[in-house]
């Protein structure tokens, strides 16, 4: 199923508000004919059953014309601040809405900079049963990580690299301890440590520019 348009997918009175903004030279002409047409008939029809304000009649059309080319304009120009209301707000509920992307991202760094830290101590440790669990966790948001449309592409890469060492590493790990052998976890830590540099850089790099855009 195909996503609607930007313009399609607005709302009827954001888009009628658009299209009197963009043709308001043409609905004014329009719309001071048809009211001043309007005011001459009445003037006409006016002088006609009364001989003694004929030219009166034809007044009152004429001033009937040009306050309604006023008061139309008038109506016209405060269309237009609400169009451009409307459309600040648009712009502001989309900066708020990248604000707190990009704060949703920094914060998934950050538990994942956690989640390899513990995972690395279990390694040490060797135990392989609980770092697996853990690793498994951290892989999780890793991958959030690596497909979000905020951040450093070379971060997501990392993070997308990452994910999937990691997800090689879990067999062996479940293995590991379910044969009580020993697993070689250098290579693993390295690349885990690695990856949590690059996560604290990216987390404050990301909150650096959040407060500078205050």
């Amino acid at each position: 199923m195909t996503k609607p348009s930007g313009e399609d997918s607005q709302p009827p009175a954001v888009s009628a508000l658009r299209l009197i903004r963009e043709h308001s030279t043409l609905t004014l002409f329009v719309a001071a004919a048809l009211l001043g047409i309007s005011y001459l008939l009445f003037g006409y029809f006016y002088k006609l059953n009364s001989q003694a304000a004929g030219a009166n009649g034809l007044v009152l059309g004429i001033w009937g014309l040009l306050v309604s080319i006023v008061g139309f304009v008038i109506t016209l120009w405060q269309i237009q601040k609400t169009a451009n209301a409307t459309q600040a707000v648009s712009i502001a509920l989309s900066r708020l809405r990248n604000r707190m992307g990009t704060f949703d991202y920094a914060s998934e760094c950050m538990r994942a900079n956690r989640g390899l830290q513990h995972s690395c101590q279990l390694l040490r440790l060797k135990q392989w049963n609980d770092a697996a669990a853990s690793l498994f966790d951290a892989q999780i948001v890793l991958h959030r990580l690596s497909v979000s449309q905020h951040g450093d592409a070379s971060a997501r890469t990392s993070a997308g690299s990452t994910s999937n060492q990691i997800l090689e590493s879990l067999p062996l790990l479940e293995s590991a301890a379910e044969k009580d052998i020993d697993f070689s976890a250098a290579e693993l830590v390295m690349t885990l440590r690695k990856q949590i540099n690059i996560l604290e850089a990216e987390a404050l790099g990301i909150n650096q520019e959040l407060y500078d855009n205050v």
